[in-house]
């Protein structure tokens, strides 16, 4: 499998084959609406069939300031990831860390420009030292997925408000091909 530098382009041909892309940027910050805290990930037109699978996978933490707050994790998709839903949303308490891990799944099961996909995501964080889980699944079965045009799919963050400075910090992201 190749490997990549951190900030490589990937081209397209890269993506086509069976394998993983590595992107270790760290996205940070306080944000109030779903925000992508992975990089916009790139599956290219015309390069998705049926029986094509991806999993796009996050790790990172939530820091809650001085209040606790709903922080909330989602999946954009689509053209521009312009089509949004929630997989959770969680009460964090003030002062809380929580590690997260974030995984999508997209499995096409219908090519063309009416094309469908089977889109799933799920969540897990807790709080160290509490021990506190969360463990959430959700999907959209199916989606609309055209693999005729350029899509696009990322992990979003939010918390409901900005008070007491919480963070988002995610410390990396992997796009996978499986099939």
């Amino acid at each position: 499998m190749p490997q990549y530098l951190d900030g490589q382009i990937v081209s397209d041909i890269n993506l086509n084959a069976n394998g993983a892309q590595v992107n270790n940027t760290v996205i940070s910050g306080t944000f109030t609406s779903p925000t992508n805290i992975t990089t916009l990930w790139d599956i290219p037109a015309n390069s998705t069939t049926s029986r094509s699978a991806f999993r796009l996978t996050a790790v990172g933490t939530t820091s809650m300031g001085t209040t606790g707050l709903n922080t909330q994790w989602g999946i954009g998709y689509g053209p521009n990831a312009a089509t949004q839903f929630i997989i959770d949303q969680e009460a964090q308490p003030a002062s809380a860390v929580w590690y997260y891990t974030v995984t999508v799944w997209v499995m096409v099961n219908i090519g063309g420009s009416g094309g469908q996909a089977y889109i799933m995501g799920q969540i897990r964080a807790g709080q160290i030292p509490n021990n506190s889980v969360v463990n959430w699944t959700l999907g959209v079965l199916p989606a609309a997925w055209n693999t005729t045009v350029d899509n696009k799919l990322s992990i979003l963050g939010n918390f409901s408000a900005s008070t007491g400075t919480p963070v988002f910090t995610n410390n990396c992201s992997v796009l996978e091909r499986l099939g």
